[in-house]
């Protein structure tokens, strides 16, 4: 995905620029308010150091108080779907002990909802690391402060949780496989 993936120096301005429109196309419809307001955040930045004007200290915490809110809603959005995701597979797992041919279409049109859920929780994730990236990389660059190293050492530590999504992915496979080799 060019949307998500990782900042090159070797970008030309117009692809670096074109970032917030690719941000909203990637939106899942039915999760986008759980999405970084990515545009909300460069417009403040862009409201406050335009012309001249000057980034003041007030300025900048009510930036930092933005990002946090921000950074809160989506992780939080993202903990709640991994949890839902989480119990869904726990009950695949434990019935498909209990199935019989009638009931294992069920089961695998269920595993392939909770696969597809599961792809789009994780792209939701990369998006929106993504655009934290870049609005603190715009932030620093338009402004006297420096947020970026502070806030990667909270952001990074909170991304690695989504090991748990590859274990989940790792976890479907393997229902996947018991089905196609028959339930044991």
């Amino acid at each position: 995905d060019k949307c998500i993936s990782p900042i090159s120096s070797s970008h030309s301005n117009k692809e670096r620029m074109k970032f917030g429109r690719t941000f909203q196309e990637s939106i899942i419809p039915e999760w986008r308010f759980y999405y970084m307001d990515y545009d909300g955040l460069k417009q403040m930045l862009k409201e406050r150091t335009s012309k001249g004007s000057f980034f003041a200290e007030t300025d900048e915490a009510a930036f930092v108080e933005r990002l946090e809110m921000e950074m809160q809603k989506v992780f939080d959005f993202r903990d709640v779907k991994a949890g839902e995701l989480t119990r869904h597979v726990q009950h695949c797992e434990t019935s498909i002990s209990f199935i019989d041919s009638a009931s294992q279409r069920d089961l695998e049109g269920e595993i392939d909802r909770i696969t597809v859920e599961l792809s789009h929780l994780s792209h939701f994730s990369r998006l929106n690391y993504t655009a934290f990236v870049k609005i603190l990389k715009k932030h620093d660059k338009h402004t006297e402060f420096m947020l970026k190293p502070m806030f990667m050492m909270r952001l990074n530590p909170r991304m690695q949780q989504n090991e748990l999504l590859d274990s989940l992915i790792y976890r479907l496979s393997k229902l996947y496989d018991k089905i196609r080799r028959g339930v044991d």
